[in-house]
């Protein structure tokens, strides 16, 4: 097999990008327990999404002001306490240029007996249109919220840490939800729909 196609085929299982394969795992709704065809992108009966691995999530609408929801995604607890929106400046002087910044707060909660690890890469942002964002590290993304910005680390059983994760999108770009997801092996995810002005 050439060097070339073993490459490409890492690349896809990397991005969790392998296309779903029907099988009886798959056949019915883990959520309400309707029938599933594999060409369903959505429960029929509960709405429950499936995500680009095959498995089947929950789609959590959170209650527009306040956003805060605990969900539930294999050992992981996750909520989603806050959001801004704003235009920040990169660079310095007469190179600053304007760039969209949408900064989430978010928490966690180790319901297990076990330490538990959470990072700031767990949390992809998606638009209307279907492209995804991965949360940027520079400081200039957080402005105020810097020193508040959920670091890497270990969570005791018991413990709850929260902090704030930033992702640089267009400013034409309309936000339809925040996924967690626990890690590339696993593949549990939960998505949060954010609220859309209208």
């Amino acid at each position: 097999m050439p060097i070339f196609r073993i490459a490409q085929l890492i690349q896809r299982v990397w991005q969790r990008d392998v296309p779903a394969r029907p099988t009886a795992a798959y056949a019915r709704c883990p959520h309400c327990a309707a029938a599933l065809r594999p060409t369903d992108s959505l429960c029929p009966q509960c709405d429950a999404r499936r995500s680009s691995a095959g498995m089947v999530t929950r789609r959590l609408t959170p209650p527009a002001p306040g956003l805060q929801q605990w969900a539930t995604a294999g050992a992981y607890v996750v909520c989603i306490f806050g959001i801004q929106d704003r235009i920040v400046r990169s660079g310095s002087g007469a190179r600053a240029t304007p760039e969209r910044s949408i900064c989430i707060e978010v928490g966690y909660t180790n319901k297990t007996t076990k330490v538990q690890k959470h990072r700031c890469s767990q949390w992809l942002l998606t638009d209307t249109e279907g492209y995804r964002y991965t949360m940027r590290m520079e400081s200039y993304m957080y402005q105020e919220l810097q020193a508040r910005r959920l670091p890497e680390g270990w969570l005791s059983p018991g413990r709850q840490v929260r902090g704030w994760v930033a992702f640089g999108v267009p400013e034409s770009a309309v936000i339809d939800y925040v996924q967690f997801m626990t890690g590339y092996l696993d593949g549990h995810v939960v998505d949060f729909v954010l609220p859309r002005e209208e």
